[in-house]
């Protein structure tokens, strides 16, 4: 069996009222249980503004239901829902699953930021006069260091690679 979640949005002039919002989500849960599936859980988000306007209506009591069926009682209550009166519009889909996978993927990232974070080295202690330690010293040596045999960078096989023009020159 397959998961999917239904919304559908009833008609408040066809189907006004609890009593025939009820019948109306029995004949759904019929279709559903009739071939085995099984109503995960139902969510009535009660009547509410629609975005445009269907048929002349301007509201619609919109229902959410989870559920698990086989794929031919999916499309054989999708035609149900199209041609019976009273449903502005429905839509079956099935939802992105979380799989297993993913939570176990999700927990290992989890698990490696936290070995990251626990051997990373411990900052450098700071000179006691407030300068730099001796490891950021040599930091700074090697990245502004001049490159060996006085060449510019990028001369190779004997170009001659042109200074950058100062604000002065310019």
């Amino acid at each position: 069996m397959r998961q999917y979640e239904l919304m559908v949005i009833l008609d408040p002039r066809k189907v006004d009222g609890d009593e025939a919002v009820g019948q109306m989500l029995d004949k759904i849960q019929g279709i559903i249980t009739g071939d085995g599936g099984r109503v995960v859980n139902l969510d009535r988000w009660g009547r509410r503004r629609l975005a445009y306007e269907i048929g002349g209506t301007a509201e619609g009591y919109y229902v959410v239901l989870q559920f698990e069926a086989e794929p031919k009682t999916a499309a054989e209550l999708a035609r149900v829902l199209r041609i019976t009166e009273g449903v502005l519009r429905h839509l079956i889909v099935r939802p992105y699953p979380v799989t297993r996978r993913a939570r176990i993927a999700q927990a290992a990232r989890r698990r490696a930021g936290a070995t990251r974070a626990a051997s990373a080295p411990a900052p450098a202690a700071k000179d006691v006069r407030g300068g730099e330690t001796a490891s950021d010293q040599d930091d700074h040596e090697v990245a502004f260091a001049e490159p060996e045999g006085g060449e510019a960078p990028g001369a190779e096989n004997g170009e001659v690679v042109p200074e950058p023009a100062t604000e002065e020159q310019a």
